[in-house]
């Protein structure tokens, strides 16, 4: 358990959807911040494959026509191979990049949930009803969380793209 409690505290407040960004940015800014990279990467990713083969058409032409050399259309050729390897790589480093975020998130919240319930009077945890609305209320709370800050992604990846 974090010596510094004071981060686990829930306030009572009207959440709005952009809170998730505040949550999760707080249990784990370094996968927030490279989930977003990646996001934005990969967003642009298709528009330099455009150029890519623009680039390998032009070099393929001038080869054709005789106004180049052989060997200048591997250089195109290669980032064209290269613009295909490299989304399904960064897509597996993402892979893993989720898989860690999650479990941070997940953690953070967990331990949040664990001091909230600490500080629950008795006679609350003997009720059935406030039992059964604390376990609702925390249960998949993690990765509700980092699916709502893939989905906000998700939002901004389209309109990039």
């Amino acid at each position: 358990m974090k010596e510094n409690n004071e981060r686990f505290l829930l306030k009572a407040k009207k959440w709005t959807i952009f809170d998730c960004f505040g949550i999760v940015f707080k249990a784990s800014p370094v996968y927030a911040s490279i989930s977003i990279l990646l996001c934005i990467v990969l967003a642009v990713v298709p528009g330099i494959k455009i150029f890519t083969t623009a680039g390998f058409v032009d070099t393929a032409l001038a080869v054709i026509g005789g106004n180049a050399e052989y060997n200048t259309i591997f250089i195109p050729l290669l980032s064209m191979f290269a613009m295909e390897i490299f989304p399904n790589v960064l897509n597996t480093v993402d892979w893993f990049v989720e898989i860690r975020f999650e479990s941070m998130v997940t953690l953070y919240i967990e331990e949040a949930f664990i001091n909230k319930k600490a500080r629950i009077k008795y006679k609350y945890m003997e009720d059935s009803e406030t039992q059964d609305m604390l376990v609702r209320a925390f249960a998949n709370s993690g990765t509700t969380m980092v699916n709502r800050f893939y989905r906000i992604l998700n939002m901004v990846y389209i309109p990039v793209q």
